[in-house]
């Protein structure tokens, strides 16, 4: 009998411990339960210190926030605007601010319409029965919390509509790619419009996918629409999908009605608060499209805020994104593809290059999610390798404290190097797609360990001088040790 070489052996124990390492994990109960601790992993980082992570008291959240408020108290929506309205300037208040260690005051605009009244009737709302009236600071642990639910709505949402897609495994890679940006995480913290838009899209294309009643998709388009103008896309998305199928009537039917309904609503209730100064409001808000909006400067800032923020896992949620819907043959590429393709165009023709928010960005980045599943499909794992190690090594940057350095700078470029060859020797030498698949999960779980410790320290290493940031009051941790009390 021939016996076999040290190598083989070696080779053979590898090859069955991967293989009974897969088996374990395609269980349906350990399928399951992977699941539920990826979505509740990723809330978590959603919730840990959301209170600092945007500024407590930042404006463009306090926009909805005073307008809720106000309608509550006196019936009518009064806040302050980035517009010029001379007619409708109504007076600077001094804000109660108690939540925060910093002390302001607005000039308000009466009536306030720069946008719908969904979130600002949700977190007024919810600031008003926390005993936060008009105008006043709630703290940002209350009134994030609405964002909050948006969030795991759309985490829970993209898993189920890339698994309709690609499968299982790939919509796995979606949900922790998307559970795990540091950018994204941040920004789904924030009462900006376009976190219930991208909900709610996804709530429609998932109805229109499972063939639910048509109604559903209809009710995420008015209620879009609510969140904020530009949520109108989810018609045209719609109407696109029954395209695809050569449903021309349907789509024709969908789209101008879906659009009719919104648009009624929107300026009915609009009206009705503020009459004739709706149309002048929405006669401000088009001087955005004044100016050119550069593709470059779209798609060149991982920001999704008003500052830098230098994480790689946009880049790598940006190529994998696109190039997955056009390098591999997929039933879903031509709908992912034109679904991208207008969320794209819809930021190119809403926003100039002098007036262009990050948070514009939600929608088409949580789509980008989507798409990357077709490399898992397609059992590529290269590229994804390649740009999530780069990510894992990028983000050690992230929380840099410039008083006492951590890590030093030259041991953070040795490390790099170390790691960048490390993953340049994976990519040339392990041909198995079994172990490429294993070496992907585990540098995915890094990724994922890696944006708790970002999320956990960013704002303190960010902010050096307490007195120069806005610091929160009510922070999660100082209530939960008064309850314990």
């Amino acid at each position: 009998m021939k016996k076999r070489s040290p190598a083989t052996v070696s080779t053979i124990n590898s090859d069955s411990v991967i293989q009974s390492v897969l088996n374990f994990f395609n269980s349906p109960q350990v399928k399951f339960w992977l699941i539920v601790l990826l979505i509740g992993y990723s809330i978590f980082l959603r919730f840990w210190k959301m209170e600092y992570v945007p500024m407590a008291d930042d404006a463009d959240e306090m926009a909805y926030i005073y307008a809720g408020q106000s309608l509550i108290n006196y019936g009518e929506p009064i806040s302050w605007s980035s517009f010029d309205y001379k007619e409708n300037t109504w007076q600077e208040m001094t804000v109660n601010s108690d939540t925060v260690n910093k002390q302001s005051s607005e000039t308000f605009v009466k009536p306030w319409f720069d946008h719908p009244m969904l979130l600002p009737i949700i977190t007024g709302g919810l600031s008003v029965s926390a005993g936060y009236d008009f105008p006043s600071i709630p703290p940002a642990l209350l009134f994030r919390l609405p964002m909050l639910l948006f969030a795991t709505g759309t985490l829970i949402l993209s898993f189920l509509i890339a698994k309709h897609l690609f499968d299982y495994w790939p919509a796995v890679f979606t949900l922790a790619l998307l559970g795990g940006s540091p950018a994204l995480i941040f920004i789904q913290r924030m009462v900006v419009g376009e976190n219930a838009v991208i909900f709610f899209l996804l709530l429609a294309m998932y109805a229109y996918l499972k063939k639910w009643n048509i109604w559903i998709p209809i009710a995420a388009v008015i209620l879009a629409t609510q969140a904020k103008v530009v949520g109108i896309v989810v018609a045209p998305i719609i109407s696109y999908l029954y395209v695809l199928e050569n449903k021309w009537k349907q789509a024709i039917s969908f789209g101008v009605g879906a659009v009719a309904i919104s648009l009624i609503l929107l300026i009915g209730i609009g009206n009705m608060y503020a009459g004739s100064n709706y149309l002048t409001a929405l006669q401000k808000q088009s001087t955005r499209l004044i100016g050119w909006s550069n593709p470059a400067s779209i798609l060149s800032n991982p920001g999704f805020q008003n500052y830098d923020f230098l994480d790689f896992s946009y880049y790598a949620i940006l190529i994998l994104g696109i190039a997955g819907v056009v390098v591999y043959k997929h039933d879903s590429n031509k709908m992912l593809l034109g679904i991208l393709a207008i969320l794209l165009a819809l930021i190119w023709v809403t926003s100039a290059e002098t007036d262009f928010l990050g948070w514009y960005k939600i929608p088409l980045f949580v789509m980008l999610t989507i798409s990357s599943a077709a490399f898992m499909a397609a059992k590529s794992f290269n590229l994804p390798l390649l740009l999530m190690g780069i990510t894992v090594v990028n983000n050690l940057g992230l929380v840099r404290y410039p008083t006492h350095q951590f890590p030093d700078g030259a041991i953070l470029r040795g490390g790099v190097l170390i790691l960048m060859i490390v993953f340049f020797a994976t990519l040339l030498w392990v041909k198995n797609t079994s172990k490429q698949a294993v070496i992907v999960s585990c540098v995915m779980v890094l990724y994922l360990l890696q944006s708790a410790y970002i999320v956990d320290k960013y704002f303190e290493s960010r902010c050096m001088d307490l007195s120069s940031c806005t610091v929160p009051k009510v922070t999660f941790s100082e209530t939960v040790k008064g309850m314990l009390k």
